[in-house]
């Protein structure tokens, strides 16, 4: 009896090993005002009204010297009217700045492939410890703003302007920053303590009422989240024109993978590599309704996606089976866990890249979070066709001409140390 009693044992224990499918679904609401912070494990964690914030101010520490830019970044809500403009004003010349001529200025866009290259990193050179923002002094330890810059912002039908200025990062401990009308009044010096937003990815600020908040659960609780942001998108012949989406965005702590050109129902994690890469689900995984309500999104059938999981340490697969307009912004997926990690690898941050701008006419500049030792990179076309190939050796950073490239959209492939990671951009 014993024996029979221990058998059926080791048989329930075994098949609680065996993950079911589960399907799942989350709605962010009516215009996609609502973000949703989710785990592949949990479920539903939390939700935050993402129109009550137009600045986010990273509050992760250094790392230095493997990744120092994911305590600087500072990114901004483009999906909810949020624009800035790059001046050639310096923070010395703050009295006089004027706005003339500014839609001829450099507008700045978040990097939706990391959340580490936010609008105000745009010109940044790691290897000089330069965030575009403001570079890294040796004798306070501060990084010290350089820039001012301009803030438009959607009220309604009507936009507000502010002048400002990043006036430093004091020791990867607090942000100081001042912002103030056009013409210099109601001028506001703001602090923001990074250690009063412990454990999570950003501190946020509204402008228009002059307050800081926090909006995101703890980073160790959630694995994606859903919500609106701003990206290049090609609604046409090229060049792609930045453009609102709903879709998803994995926690860094989250590695993550596409698979394409597969059986969905039958990839496992045995052939998958992971990578500290935001967009990795994105919004692309549908194509528009052909047709009014209630035409719902297209799927593409034979795209598979896997996130490990911070909950239990589990790859997770997961696909979509319906995108509705009927209910905005819901997403109804399933997932699947598999035992242990069984992944074929896990890509570190030190070996992640980010390239830039994005999209470009001249030059992509790549920047690795760490030097790498030996390299190849590989640039492809979206027919598969090998454009270019070149090596580096000991380096964090390196640039490419691609002036003479057709316009259209190209992958760029970094192959070190037996890892590669790719990376979309557009020539325009």
């Amino acid at each position: 009896m014993k024996k029979i009693l221990l058998s059926i044992s080791l048989l329930a224990a075994f098949s609680s090993l065996i993950a079911q499918t589960v399907s799942d679904s989350v709605m962010m609401k009516a215009g996609y005002t609502t973000d949703i912070f989710y785990s592949m494990k949990n479920g539903f964690v939390d939700s935050s009204n993402n129109s009550t914030w137009q600045l986010a101010f990273a509050t992760r520490p250094s790392l230095f010297p493997n990744n120092t830019l994911q305590s600087t970044s500072i990114r901004i809500n483009e999906a909810r009217g949020v624009n800035v403009f790059k001046s050639n004003f310096t923070i010395s010349q703050w009295n006089s700045f004027d706005s003339a001529g500014f839609k001829n200025w450099v507008s700045l866009h978040d990097n939706d492939s990391s959340w580490d290259y936010g609008a105000f990193n745009y010109g940044l050179n790691v290897a000089q410890f330069n965030y575009g923002w403001g570079s890294y002094d040796q004798t306070s330890h501060d990084v010290i703003g350089t820039n001012v810059y301009l803030i438009k912002i959607k009220n309604g039908t009507t936009f507000n302007y502010r002048k400002f200025m990043i006036q430093r990062l004091v020791y990867d401990s607090q942000w100081v920053f001042t912002f103030a009308n056009l013409d210099g009044t109601d001028s506001n010096t703001v602090r923001i303590t990074k250690s009063s937003y412990a454990n999570k990815l950003f501190a946020y600020y509204n402008l228009t009422n002059k307050t800081q908040f926090n909006r995101e659960p703890n980073a160790n609780l959630w694995d994606m989240v859903f919500t609106y942001f701003n990206t290049p998108v090609l609604l046409g012949p090229p060049p792609a024109v930045q453009y609102n989406v709903a879709g998803i965005l994995t926690n860094p702590r989250s590695p993550s993978a596409r698979i394409m050109h597969i059986d969905k129902n039958a990839v496992t994690p045995a052939s998958v590599t992971l990578f500290n890469q935001a967009n990795n689900i994105s919004w692309d995984w549908s194509n528009p309704p052909m047709g009014p309500p209630p035409a719902d999104y297209s799927l593409i059938d034979s795209m598979a996606f896997f996130v490990l999981c911070q909950a239990d340490n589990r790859p997770y697969r997961l696909y979509f089976t319906k995108y509705t307009t009927t209910d905005p912004g819901k997403f109804i997926f399933n997932k699947k866990s598999f035992q242990g990690t069984g992944i074929a690898d896990i890509k570190s941050n030190s070996n992640s890249f980010e390239v830039y701008p994005n999209p470009t006419s001249s030059v992509i500049n790549m920047v690795m979070n760490g030097n790498v030792k030996n390299a190849t990179i590989h640039i492809f076309d979206i027919t598969g066709k090998n454009i270019s190939t070149s090596t580096f050796f000991n380096q964090s950073e390196t640039s490419i001409d691609v002036s003479n490239f057709n316009i259209g959209i190209y992958f760029i492939t970094l192959d070190a140390d037996g890892i590669k990671t790719s990376k979309k951009f557009i020539v325009e």
